[in-house]
């Protein structure tokens, strides 16, 4: 495997590696020049990696399409094609669906369009190219239209269960049982070779790279992917072994009541967190034909509904007691490093007037503050390796309170860098400890604040809190939105941009939390 070359002139990391012959027109070039977005060397090697491994899993659906002509999907598979839309859509919006104001726009958009047939497979064209891409299949014209057809059955489907979820109703979709299991099409003349088979067999490794890969490709935030190693590990150390195909239900089974009973984890943790991990890249592999099962397709993890005692935000009063901590003698803080000081005194005050996540803002760096026609603001970013869920881009003014507070002389006393964090020097990943600041913060709220009521979370509660009070001053949904990065799930949203000065405009209706 090629390895990551230093550029002399900069010092940044960058990926250099040349297309195989036989993809090369079709991909378009000859070689690939990117940069890492990193100068430690350990990071640059695991960006390195996965970049590689994804550019490979690429070349490989060159080489399917251009092996294999366009092929046509029954009426099964392209229900069951559909269905893996649906679950997507369930995966993403179930735990906190969108308000119900919110899913009923949407699904009137939808609705304005349901005569148009035409329209279905334009509609959902990114959609098509991302499951088309999953699967390394090309389908004809026919097909095409087909699953646009059934990709908007599935979403108007979809989007009725997250009208029940935002009123209370979790009941199960009675209708999720007509999705059939996916089975991919053969492209004409290929004949139906046995699968070989090994002694040894696929690793779990080799499952999670190729998860990985893809999930990269597809521009996703890169943190899911250190959390999803650090589960697959977990799997990994507790089975014992690395062979994918000898791992069995009753396997994943034990290691779903251990984690519960010995590890004494959270029932939602296990099952959102290691549970869909595992599950997860067994299903690409299988929905690519590398292997015949998903051992954890079907394991169950009760977990209990939560008992809702209040509201998910802070209160006003919470809010006040924070931010008024926050700006107290940072020599009370004992020993603490400069950077977590300065973490404990502005993360908070950030949060409050942005709305965003605090790993978002503990990963902020200096040059991340700048001026955009006049307007002093912030810049979230995917770039240079940061982790955004989302893994789009916004630009957020700053609010007037905190200028007022002294964030520029705080910005101008930084040197060039993380403002919260210190830059690693050895394999540690930027990530890491832009959550250790975002960790420093929490348990600062929790024990000095003492912020105890365990129904608000000491972090998330401000993101909350901020579409309380976007509502609270008559702030358009379409704002509050673009401000905190937010995926409505409509379609219009993709078009269009909003410009800065209207943001500032609504952003400064926050009226002064202390």
């Amino acid at each position: 495997m090629p390895s990551p070359v230093r550029r002399n002139n900069t010092g940044k990391w960058y990926l250099d590696v040349r297309v195989p012959e036989d993809v090369a027109e079709s991909f378009g070039k000859k070689r690939v020049r990117k940069s890492l977005n990193t100068y430690d060397p350990a990071e640059a090697k695991v960006v390195h990696n996965l970049e590689y491994a994804s550019l490979q899993a690429t070349w490989e659906r060159l080489r399917h399409r251009s092996s294999s002509p366009p092929v046509r999907l029954t009426q099964k598979q392209t229900v069951a094609l559909a269905g893996k839309h649906y679950e997507h859509l369930m995966e993403r919006f179930e735990e906190d669906p969108p308000v119900l104001e919110q899913t009923r726009e949407t699904l009137a958009t939808l609705k304005s369009v349901e005569h148009r047939m035409d329209l279905r497979g334009t509609w959902f064209v990114k959609v098509i190219e991302t499951l088309l891409d999953d699967e390394g299949i090309a389908i004809d014209d026919d097909s095409h239209s087909r699953l646009g057809s059934a990709l908007y059955d599935a979403s108007v489907q979809a989007i009725a269960n997250f009208e029940r979820f935002a009123q209370g109703d979790y009941s199960p979709d009675p209708m999720a049982k007509r999705f059939p299991e996916w089975k991919p099409p053969q492209a004409q003349g290929e004949a139906t070779a046995a699968k070989p088979t090994t002694s040894n067999g696929p690793t779990l490794d080799e499952l999670f790279k190729r998860w990985a890969a893809s999930h990269t490709a597809a521009g996703k935030a890169k943190g899911t992917v250190f959390d999803y190693l650090k589960r697959i590990e977990s799997f990994k150390s507790y089975i014992g072994h690395q062979n994918a195909t000898q791992v069995t239900r009753q396997d994943v089974g034990n290691w779903v009541t251990y984690l519960l009973e010995e590890k004494r984890l959270n029932p939602k943790t296990v099952r959102g967190k290691y549970l869909a991990a595992l599950s997860r890249i067994y299903s690409l592999s299988k929905g690519r034909g590398v292997l015949e099962t998903n051992p954890a397709e079907g394991i169950e993890v009760d977990v209990p509904k939560a008992i809702v005692t209040r509201e998910k935000g802070f209160t006003d009063a919470e809010a006040a007691k924070i931010l008024t901590a926050a700006q107290e003698d940072p020599a009370t803080l004992g020993n603490m490093g400069d950077k977590n000081k300065a973490a404990i005194r502005w993360v908070p005050w950030i949060a409050a007037y942005t709305g965003a996540r605090v790993a978002e803002i503990t990963q902020l760096h200096k040059s991340d503050f700048l001026d955009e026609g006049g307007v002093f603001c912030l810049r979230i970013t995917p770039e240079g390796g940061k982790s955004v869920k989302t893994g789009e881009y916004r630009i957020v003014p700053v609010h007037s309170h905190l200028l007022e507070t002294g964030i520029m002389a705080f910005l101008g006393g930084c040197s060039e860098g993380p403002l919260f964090y210190e830059p690693p020097a050895n394999s540690e990943d930027h990530l890491s400890r832009a959550r250790s600041a975002g960790e420093k913060v929490r348990k600062w709220v929790r024990a000095t604040v003492g912020i105890k009521d365990k129904g608000v979370q000491p972090n998330h509660g401000w993101r909350h809190r901020f579409k309380t009070l976007c509502r609270r001053e008559g702030i358009e949904q379409y704002y509050a939105d673009a401000i905190q990065g937010h995926a409505d799930g409509r379609a219009s949203s993709g078009y269009g941009d909003v410009e800065v000065a209207a943001l500032k405009r609504e952003i400064e209706k926050i009226t002064r939390q202390v």
